[in-house]
């Protein structure tokens, strides 16, 4: 029965692993996706910022100027988080796209996510992360309950179900 325990332990180790690595793998996949996405949201929000301000002119139009203020700030909040995530080392992209992340962006790449074979360096190291942290947080999780039920080295059960030894002291 230990055999049949520590084969399964493995195995769910093993899958843990893989489907976390997969998943981590697939973060610069996710990162040019989402810069792809965020890139076109940044001309767009250029393309109306201009015409606004080409409408709006020499006016002096408190609700344009306003408008036209609007517009300019959400162009450059796009192109500084688009700079910023094209810029960064493709190690750290996914952690620069998490820095600047627009949650409302970033569900609607999901909707359309295509997943990549990754075979950059910077995808295998994370599938690697990926897979050394399933290990890690099993590990964690298991080791209250592994200790809990491995047998004492003397061979008695552990804690209070521990039998009397008549010759001697409780061992």
């Amino acid at each position: 029965m230990s055999w049949l325990l520590r084969k399964f332990d493995s195995l769910i180790a093993a899958v843990l692993a893989a489907v976390c690595g997969t998943g981590l793998s697939q973060a610069q996949a996710f990162a040019q996706q989402y810069l792809q996405r965020l890139g076109g949201h940044r001309d767009e929000a250029e393309r109306a910022w201009r015409a606004i301000e080409q409408s709006v002119g020499a006016t002096v139009d408190a609700t344009g100027q306003r408008l036209a203020g609007e517009a300019q700030a959400r162009f450059q909040d796009l192109a500084q988080a688009y700079d910023a995530i094209r810029e960064a080392a493709p190690l750290f992209k996914p952690v620069t796209l998490a820095r600047h992340l627009d949650p409302e962006l970033a569900r609607r790449v999901l909707v359309d996510y295509q997943p990549a074979l990754p075979l950059d360096t910077a995808s295998l190291v994370y599938a690697i992360a990926g897979m050394l942290l399933a290990l890690i947080l099993y590990d964690l999780v298991k080791w209250p309950f592994a200790a809990l039920f491995r047998p004492s080295r003397t061979g008695y059960p552990p804690g209070p179900m521990r039998r009397r030894d008549p010759g001697g002291p409780l061992r």
